[in-house]
Parts: C-alpha cells; sequence; structure tokens
C-alpha cells in the first residue's frame, strides 16, 4: 500500500471516529423529557434505569431472534416445497403429518407427571402437544434444510 493511500485511510479513520463520538455525545445529551424546567436526557435515563433499559433491549433482542428464525423456517419450507412442485402445506402433510403419530393419553400423562405444574392435566394438556408438533416440523425443516444444500 503507498503512502498516501496510508495516509488517507488513516485520515478516513480518524474523521469517522470523530463523527461516531460526535454522535454518541449528542445522543447523550439528547433530551429525552421535560418535568416542569427541568429536561432530562439519554445520559440520565441510561445511569438511572440502566437494569430496565437492558432487559428491554434484551426483549427486544429475543423477539427480533424469534422473527428471523421463524422466518428462515419458512424460507427453508418454501424453497424446499418448491423443490418437491408442491405447496408448504402439501409439504408438511408429505412429511410431518403422515409420520405423526398422535401420543397416546397415557404417554402425555407420563409427560404431565414430569413436569412440575401446579396446574390441572386438564389444563396443560393442549400446551403438552405443542412441543411435540414444533419438534416434527423441526424434524421436516431440518431434512429440508440439508435437501436444499445438496
Amino acid at each position: 500500500m503507498s503512502k498516501s493511500c496510508l495516509v488517507v485511510t488513516l485520515g478516513l479513520g480518524m474523521a469517522l471516529s470523530l463523527v461516531c463520538n460526535y454522535a454518541v455525545a449528542q445522543e447523550d445529551s439528547a433530551v429525552v423529557a421535560e418535568v416542569g424546567n427541568q429536561k432530562l436526557t439519554a445520559a440520565q435515563l441510561q445511569e438511572k434505569e440502566a437494569g430496565k433499559l437492558l432487559q428491554a433491549r434484551y426483549k427486544y433482542y429475543l423477539a427480533e431472534r424469534e422473527a428471523l428464525d421463524q422466518l428462515i423456517d419458512q424460507q427453508v419450507l418454501e424453497m424446499q416445497a418448491a423443490k418437491e412442485s408442491v405447496t408448504v402445506d402439501e409439504l408438511i402433510k408429505k412429511h410431518v403429518t403422515v409420520s405423526l403419530k398422535e401420543p397416546t393419553e397415557d404417554q402425555i400423562k407420563f409427560y404431565y407427571e414430569g413436569l412440575s405444574s401446579d396446574e390441572p392435566y386438564e389444563a396443560v394438556r393442549a400446551k403438552i402437544l405443542v412441543p411435540i408438533a414444533r419438534r416434527c416440523t423441526w424434524n421436516l425443516l431440518v431434512f429440508a434444510n440439508n435437501s436444499a444444500t445438496k
């Protein structure tokens, strides 16, 4: 790399750093509320409520991650359905519904007994079936993803 390119690169890096630092400083001093004649800044909010803000950011991250996972799953299913020239519903019926056997009532009760739930069996029964359906869909996604990469 020539000296002039190095100087330009360093100059751009320093300029970018200054702009970022200025933006962060302005963000911290940004007024987020006024109470009477007192202005509350983002920095004050961060200082006083850091725990709540972190928790909210974490919840947002989890929601964003779940949404992305669902989007990816849908895309993988659509790709596999297109590969097999069927709709996504037909794909699920073909690979999941056909091979899926409903658990017996004894199996569901056995699973319930392993849970540490204060709710009665009748209230939890429907919730128990959800992970089973998810597992079957997950198996289809793994199958579809493996097929899509081949």
